[in-house]
């Protein structure tokens, strides 16, 4: 079948970048600012990606808006990088195969299209700087040049470039050199050469995390990112994350797609059993059989690891979708078995993975529904807010307003229009993630109320500090008056679809 027809570089480019494009067309559609893209589209706050160790993602933004500061050009940037994934995508499927056909193609796509990094691409600014970041530690993979010294120097570059962009990008690269010690180890690759290879990828590696250190990463003038003490409660601390990240990757496996979930891990576990297999054939001594064993479940170790990677050791009191970049690699890890498996099952059965496949793009096109849903009710509830904020008589002469929202729980990101999708597909509500709340001050600031600002004090501790008055009470919201300031109380959904009493 033409699906499995011998192609060309760049027909393959063009399969990736249109299958990217049609990937990213429901977030663009919706055109929703996410968390951070309200206040940076705001005060376009040119020096706070600078302070967190992201300086390349400043730089990137000034060249493309051609501005010393941050005014939103999306999707642009987003434009840009979806070209650039494409060929990451095409560079990275002609790296794994020698012979390259669109059902092998299909193998490489979780590099964009892994659901958890919906929640990346979600970011109008922050989210075409992951996109690049990912797309650095590709090249850095696949950069093959004749020279011994630049095989060294561009890619350590590429991963300072990389960091530069979005630090958790480090577990794809190291994900990616995991599969692809697996796939050397597979080729009956010397073991003189692999240990030459993973010393190769651990100089390029520490290269580049050490100019980033003392260049970037000097810029730094924050505490995020600081590690765990290690102290007693360091290995309880590090083991209740991973159940953490269990419960989170659990949220794919619902009741709809639970039989594809079941039937591509027997699919990639029989291919993996096929591939230690032929690795242990080729091994003439038990020693080296042995050592095989081990090299192949340190690896795989490896890889898990890299789901959460390096936010398993920091001080975060959340593990966001988008931290779980290095899930990409493990996914493409599972295609490249569930594929070898298939084609030994049928010559051409590899394009089965399209199942798979359609199910991420249908997750991507469910998640824009929710996000059109979501600003559909944060527009009309900041909208109701303004119009009582400014047509009140006793709210015309405060000084400002404290805004409070439900906090990180399942209330605070409640999206009535979705209701039905988010109980099907749980995974949805984890990428809209518990930081994106019903609302945000800055939702205001946008309709021309520009004192609002997240309140300091619990409600009660301003109550007692002087009595408010009660002006607005619907099943939304409240709106007090606190002394000379007000204050914006967001109901919880519980509290709102309370009956109103008798």
């Amino acid at each position: 079948m033409w699906f499995e027809i011998k192609r060309d570089s760049k027909d393959v480019f063009w399969f990736f970048l249109i299958l990217s494009l049609v990937y990213v067309f429901p977030i663009i559609h919706a055109d929703y600012l996410y968390i951070d893209d309200q206040w940076r589209s705001l005060l376009l706050v040119d020096d706070a990606w600078r302070r967190q160790g992201r300086v390349f993602a400043q730089l990137l933004y000034g060249a493309m808006t051609f501005t010393p500061s941050m005014p939103s050009i999306f999707p642009l940037p987003l434009l840009v990088s979806v070209v650039a994934i494409a060929w990451a995508m095409k560079s990275l499927v002609f790296y794994l195969y020698v012979e390259v056909d669109f059902s092998k193609c299909l193998v490489v796509l979780p590099l964009l299209c892994s659901p958890f990094f919906l929640g990346n691409l979600t970011y109008q600014y922050d989210g075409p700087a992951m996109v690049l970041a990912v797309v650095a530690m590709v090249a850095a993979l696949t950069f093959k040049p004749e020279n011994v010294g630049l095989n060294v120097i561009m890619p350590a570059m590429l991963i300072t470039l990389a960091l530069g962009l979005y630090q958790p990008s480090v577990s794809v690269f190291i994900g990616l050199c995991c599969v692809e010690l697996l796939l050397l180890i597979h080729s009956a690759v010397p073991g003189r050469s692999v240990i030459s290879r993973i010393g190769l990828r651990a100089l390029q590696l520490v290269l580049g995390m050490t100019v980033y250190f003392f260049t970037a990463y000097s810029l730094v003038d924050n505490s995020r990112g600081t590690l765990l003490a290690f102290d007693s409660n360091w290995i309880n601390r590090v083991e209740s994350r991973l159940h953490l990240v269990v419960d989170k990757i659990s949220l794919l496996n619902s009741p709809g797609v639970s039989w594809m979930w079941a039937v591509l891990l027997l699919l990639a576990g029989a291919g993996g059993l096929f591939f230690v297999a032929k690795c242990l054939a080729r091994a003439d001594r038990l020693s080296a059989k042995v050592g095989i064993l081990m090299a192949i479940f340190f690896t795989v170790g490896v890889l898990l690891l890299c789901t959460p990677n390096v936010m398993l050791f920091l001080h975060e009191d959340r593990m966001d979708a988008r931290n779980l970049m290095g899930f990409s690699s493990l996914l493409i890890l599972v295609f490249y078995l569930a594929h070898d498996a298939l084609n030994r099952i049928k010559p051409g059965a590899g394009r089965c993975l399209i199942i798979p496949c359609l199910y991420m793009f249908s997750l991507s096109y469910l998640y824009g529904q929710v996000l059109n849903a979501k600003k559909e009710y944060e527009a009309s509830l900041s909208t109701n807010i303004a119009y009582d904020l400014t047509s009140r008589i006793e709210l015309r002469d405060v000084e400002g307003f404290n805004f409070s929202a439900p906090g990180a729980e399942r209330d605070a990101y409640w999206v009535p229009a979705s209701e039905g999708a988010l109980a099907l597909m749980p995974v949805l509500r984890y990428v809209l993630s518990d930081d994106n709340t019903i609302l945000f001050p800055d939702h205001l600031k946008r309709l021309g109320i520009s004192k609002v600002y997240w309140v300091r004090a619990s409600i009660d501790q301003l109550m007692a500090q002087n009595k408010g008055k009660l002006i607005v009470d619907n099943k939304q919201y409240r709106v007090y008056r606190v002394g000379n300031e007000g204050l914006i109380q967001i109901k919880s959904h519980r509290e709102s679809a309370a009956p109103e009493p008798d």
